[in-house]
Protein backbone atom coordinates (compact mmCIF):
# COMPACT_ATOMS: atom_id res chain seq x y z
CA UNK A 1 0.00 0.00 0.00
CA UNK A 2 1.33 3.33 -0.56
CA UNK A 3 -0.02 6.28 1.44
CA UNK A 4 0.98 9.73 -0.86
CA UNK A 5 -0.61 12.87 0.31
CA UNK A 6 -2.78 12.13 -3.19
CA UNK A 7 -4.28 9.16 -1.33
CA UNK A 8 -5.27 10.52 1.80
CA UNK A 9 -6.58 13.75 -0.66
CA UNK A 10 -8.97 10.67 -1.94
CA UNK A 11 -9.79 9.26 1.47
CA UNK A 12 -11.38 12.92 2.65
CA UNK A 13 -12.64 13.36 -0.67
CA UNK A 14 -14.61 10.22 -0.48
CA UNK A 15 -15.48 10.41 3.35
CA UNK A 16 -17.17 13.45 2.33
CA UNK A 17 -19.20 12.43 -0.19
CA UNK A 18 -20.52 9.62 1.68
CA UNK A 19 -21.04 12.29 4.54
CA UNK A 20 -18.69 9.50 6.65
CA UNK A 21 -16.33 12.83 7.44
CA UNK A 22 -16.74 16.70 6.90
CA UNK A 23 -14.93 19.71 4.91
CA UNK A 24 -13.62 20.63 8.17
CA UNK A 25 -11.66 17.23 8.50
CA UNK A 26 -9.71 17.77 4.93
CA UNK A 27 -9.11 21.52 6.22
CA UNK A 28 -7.38 20.63 9.55
CA UNK A 29 -5.35 18.16 7.41
CA UNK A 30 -4.42 20.60 5.15
CA UNK A 31 -3.54 23.31 7.66
CA UNK A 32 -1.48 21.03 9.55
CA UNK A 33 0.74 19.73 6.30
CA UNK A 34 0.90 23.72 6.25
CA UNK A 35 2.08 24.57 9.39
CA UNK A 36 4.45 21.37 9.27
CA UNK A 37 6.27 21.72 5.93
CA UNK A 38 8.35 24.62 4.66
CA UNK A 39 6.65 24.95 1.11
CA UNK A 40 4.01 23.18 0.56
CA UNK A 41 2.14 22.06 -2.19
CA UNK A 42 -0.16 24.67 -3.72
CA UNK A 43 -2.87 22.02 -2.98
CA UNK A 44 -2.72 22.08 0.60
CA UNK A 45 -3.40 26.02 0.30
CA UNK A 46 -6.60 24.88 -2.14
CA UNK A 47 -8.06 22.72 0.30
CA UNK A 48 -7.87 24.71 3.34
CA UNK A 49 -8.66 27.85 1.85
CA UNK A 50 -11.67 26.34 -0.25
CA UNK A 51 -15.86 27.47 0.87
CA UNK A 52 -18.16 24.89 0.32
CA UNK A 53 -18.50 20.73 -0.15
CA UNK A 54 -18.35 21.07 -4.33
CA UNK A 55 -15.35 23.25 -3.94
CA UNK A 56 -13.58 21.07 -1.70
CA UNK A 57 -14.62 17.97 -3.70
CA UNK A 58 -13.40 19.68 -6.78
CA UNK A 59 -9.52 20.66 -5.25
CA UNK A 60 -9.51 17.17 -3.49
CA UNK A 61 -10.19 15.01 -6.50
CA UNK A 62 -7.52 17.33 -8.62
CA UNK A 63 -5.00 16.70 -6.28
CA UNK A 64 -1.68 15.71 -7.61
CA UNK A 65 0.53 12.92 -7.35
CA UNK A 66 0.55 8.67 -7.05
CA UNK A 67 -2.93 7.45 -5.68
CA UNK A 68 -3.77 3.81 -3.89
CA UNK A 69 -7.41 3.59 -3.61
CA UNK A 70 -7.05 0.05 -2.28
CA UNK A 71 -8.01 0.48 1.42
CA UNK A 72 -9.96 4.15 0.96
CA UNK A 73 -13.75 2.17 1.69
CA UNK A 74 -12.27 -0.16 4.30
CA UNK A 75 -10.89 3.06 5.98
CA UNK A 76 -14.47 4.80 5.68
CA UNK A 77 -15.88 1.68 7.12
CA UNK A 78 -14.00 1.61 10.47
CA UNK A 79 -15.53 5.36 10.49
CA UNK A 80 -18.93 3.49 11.18
CA UNK A 81 -17.39 1.37 14.40
CA UNK A 82 -17.15 4.65 16.27
CA UNK A 83 -21.46 5.42 15.14
CA UNK A 84 -23.78 4.91 17.77
CA UNK A 85 -26.30 2.14 16.66
CA UNK A 86 -28.28 1.31 19.86
CA UNK A 87 -31.73 2.77 18.10
CA UNK A 88 -32.96 0.51 15.73
CA UNK A 89 -33.08 4.03 13.11
CA UNK A 90 -29.48 4.77 13.75
CA UNK A 91 -28.50 0.60 13.27
CA UNK A 92 -30.25 0.75 9.53
CA UNK A 93 -28.89 3.91 8.43
CA UNK A 94 -25.50 2.89 9.29
CA UNK A 95 -25.58 -0.12 8.12
CA UNK A 96 -26.79 1.72 4.40
CA UNK A 97 -24.09 3.96 5.07
CA UNK A 98 -21.78 1.05 4.70
CA UNK A 99 -23.59 -0.07 1.76
CA UNK A 100 -23.04 3.15 0.39
CA UNK A 101 -19.15 2.86 0.97
CA UNK A 102 -19.04 -0.64 -0.70
CA UNK A 103 -20.37 1.26 -3.94
CA UNK A 104 -18.68 4.08 -3.95
CA UNK A 105 -15.50 3.15 -2.66
CA UNK A 106 -15.31 0.07 -5.24
CA UNK A 107 -15.07 -2.75 -2.36
CA UNK A 108 -16.14 -5.94 -3.36
CA UNK A 109 -19.55 -7.30 -4.67
CA UNK A 110 -19.29 -10.21 -2.05
CA UNK A 111 -18.92 -7.33 1.53
CA UNK A 112 -21.68 -5.48 -0.02
CA UNK A 113 -24.05 -8.00 0.48
CA UNK A 114 -22.75 -8.98 3.33
CA UNK A 115 -24.28 -5.33 4.96
CA UNK A 116 -27.75 -5.81 2.06
CA UNK A 117 -28.38 -9.11 3.62
CA UNK A 118 -28.38 -7.53 7.40
CA UNK A 119 -30.72 -4.25 6.02
CA UNK A 120 -33.03 -6.98 4.81
CA UNK A 121 -32.61 -9.10 8.32
CA UNK A 122 -33.55 -5.56 9.98
CA UNK A 123 -36.44 -4.81 7.76
CA UNK A 124 -37.65 -8.64 8.59
CA UNK A 125 -36.51 -7.97 12.24
CA UNK A 126 -38.76 -4.45 12.78
CA UNK A 127 -41.60 -6.41 11.35
CA UNK A 128 -41.71 -9.63 13.72
CA UNK A 129 -41.33 -12.00 10.45
CA UNK A 130 -37.52 -13.02 11.96
CA UNK A 131 -34.69 -12.35 13.71
CA UNK A 132 -34.25 -10.03 16.13
CA UNK A 133 -32.66 -6.10 16.05
CA UNK A 134 -30.02 -7.25 18.33
CA UNK A 135 -29.04 -10.20 15.78
CA UNK A 136 -28.38 -7.71 13.28
CA UNK A 137 -26.66 -5.34 15.43
CA UNK A 138 -24.11 -7.96 16.10
CA UNK A 139 -24.10 -9.33 12.71
CA UNK A 140 -23.27 -5.46 11.29
CA UNK A 141 -20.92 -5.24 14.10
CA UNK A 142 -19.10 -8.76 13.42
CA UNK A 143 -19.14 -7.78 9.59
CA UNK A 144 -17.70 -4.35 9.93
CA UNK A 145 -14.60 -6.32 12.37
CA UNK A 146 -13.62 -8.13 9.36
CA UNK A 147 -13.99 -5.30 6.56
CA UNK A 148 -13.33 -2.25 8.38
CA UNK A 149 -9.58 -0.93 8.90
CA UNK A 150 -8.55 2.18 11.09
CA UNK A 151 -6.45 5.19 9.34
CA UNK A 152 -2.80 4.86 9.81
CA UNK A 153 -2.86 7.59 12.36
CA UNK A 154 0.22 8.99 11.65
CA UNK A 155 -0.31 10.78 8.72
CA UNK A 156 -3.87 11.85 9.68
CA UNK A 157 -4.73 15.59 11.10
CA UNK A 158 -6.51 14.76 14.68
CA UNK A 159 -9.56 12.93 13.70
CA UNK A 160 -13.25 15.39 13.95
CA UNK A 161 -16.11 13.14 14.51
CA UNK A 162 -18.84 14.95 12.11
CA UNK A 163 -22.20 15.15 13.72
CA UNK A 164 -24.68 12.64 12.71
Amino acid sequence: MLLTDATIADYYCKGIETALLAPEQARAWADSVIANTDTPLYAFIEISLSQGVPEIISVLREFPGERDQSNIGRWLLAKLQQVDVQSTTDLAAAVRKAMLVCRHCGLSEQIYYEFDGIDDSIYLARHGQYGTVDECRVDFLACLQRHAQPFPVSREAQPIIPPD
